[in-house]
């Protein structure tokens, strides 16, 4: 039987981060309900920090656990799925993402 670990990181776009590929491990488990409920804080804790924040590819679609299911529904179909970070409305508008939070589903060897 083959043992899988799934892994949340953020990979960071702004400013120097670009340049530097900058990557922040959030959380690692074997248990995908884990690495789940660990990128569902972090998203709250995106929109806390600044109200201007677009989480996702949807403006028109804001709400976390609706983004959630999403994640689930395509973590169902692949090993990697991401979540993109904009600072404000304008940055989503010229695809300038700050960050992206990305699962990523890694089989053990």
């Amino acid at each position: 039987m083959e043992e899988y670990v799934y892994i949340l990181r953020e990979d960071m776009y702004n400013e120097w981060a670009w340049e530097n590929g900058a990557t922040n491990l959030i959380s690692v488990s074997h248990n995908l309900d884990t690495i789940l409920g660990d990128m569902k804080k972090h998203l709250i804790m995106e929109k806390e920090e600044d109200k201007e924040r677009v989480i996702g590819y949807d403006i028109e679609n804001q709400d976390i656990d609706s983004i959630m299911q999403n994640v689930e529904f395509e973590l169902s179909r692949a090993s990697v799925f991401s979540v993109a970070i904009y600072v404000n409305e304008e940055d989503y508008d010229n695809g300038k993402e700050s960050g992206v939070l990305v699962i990523e589903e890694m089989r053990v060897k």
